[in-house]
């Protein structure tokens, strides 16, 4: 199951890339966010979830938390990654 996890963390980071001056993925992590991209707009601190993966409840509460500690400025997100399919964001408020 990590092998498709990290496939997909790759995937995110290679769409990233594209728009974001610094992509880094953190490596079993042990932490609620997988990737975290910076920019002059801001900087997106992200989880990736692929196939029927679910984010868990500790998980989104984490999310919140870290969102409302950070503010504005930071977009929090979970990317899910379906077959075959662009990622579903959901941007965490």
């Amino acid at each position: 199951m990590y092998k498709k996890g990290y496939r997909k963390e790759l995937e995110a980071l290679e769409i990233l890339k594209k728009n974001y001056a610094f992509v880094t993925r953190t490596p079993k992590s042990s932490t609620p966010i997988d990737i975290i991209a910076l920019s002059k707009n801001g900087i997106k601190l992200i989880q990736v979830k692929s196939g029927s993966s679910k984010i868990s409840k500790k998980e989104l509460e984490e999310l919140k938390k870290l969102k409302e500690k950070l503010g504005s400025g930071y977009s929090v997100e979970v990317w899910y990654f379906e077959k075959y399919k662009k990622p579903r964001i959901i941007e965490i408020s």
